[in-house]
């Protein structure tokens, strides 16, 4: 991860947001279409089908990746739907550049996750930017989580997890997880937050310099 900007950390948000967004990633027990989508601004829709539908093991844990660049306004969505350990294999992942967010952080990260009285949806292990978060459970309804970072706006936004459906939900595509990111704002740059220890020296440094002139302009006048 050199080179990203994920030098703050992200925090549940004390506030819900309602929309809309601009990216959403989506994972649905297909049935007879697609099973995973990816919806970004600029872009005709990215939809993954991997070996016909449904491809899902009820049940089982399904490792995804969720990336977004704010450089470039680049979105990638890997889900292993194999569960070999890698996002390599045939649509597995889908990625789309946006001319219109090059330069765009986000306020909001959003996990939805959808069941019925037939299913549920779980997203568990889920790690954002390297911090740990949930598991989330949808039940046979829905469970929502926000989240965004400590310094109130997402730059480059790296999301590890696995995703499992419990059974066919049967009508409507559920169960069925969403990510989402809102709330686009221009990225700006943070200065670096001197350490404490750091902080503590250069107070010292400075002092000990001002000492030193005091000195040279005493003996000067002597």
């Amino acid at each position: 991860m050199a080179g990203l900007h994920l030098r703050a950390t992200p925090i549940v948000s004390p506030v819900p947001f309602s929309g809309p967004y601009d990216v959403v990633a989506q994972a649905r027990n297909g049935r007879t279409g697609w099973e995973a989508a990816l919806f970004a601004p600029d872009n005709l829709p990215a939809y993954m089908n991997p070996s016909g539908a449904p491809v899902w093991v009820y049940g089982a844990p399904y490792p995804f990746r969720f990336e977004y660049f704010y450089s470039t306004g680049t979105t990638t969505w890997s889900i292993d739907f194999n569960r070999d350990g890698d996002f390599l294999d045939a649509q597995e992942t889908a990625s789309r550049v946006s001319p219109s967010q090059a330069g765009m952080g986000f306020r909001y990260f959003n996990v939805y996750a959808q069941g019925n009285n037939l299913s549920s949806a779980t997203v568990r292990n889920l790690s954002i930017n390297g911090v740990g978060f949930g598991p989330y459970n949808s039940g046979s309804g829905v469970f929502e989580q926000w989240f965004t970072d400590s310094r109130g706006l997402f730059g480059d936004l790296v999301v590890f997890g696995e995703l499992i459906f419990s059974a066919n939900g049967n009508a409507d595509e559920r169960p069925r997880i969403w990510l989402r990111l809102g709330s686009a704002e221009p990225y700006r740059e943070y200065s670096a937050v001197p350490e404490p220890g750091s902080l503590v020296l250069t107070v010292i440094g400075a002092a000990a310099m001002g000492l030193g002139r005091l000195r040279r302009k005493s003996g000067t006048r002597s």
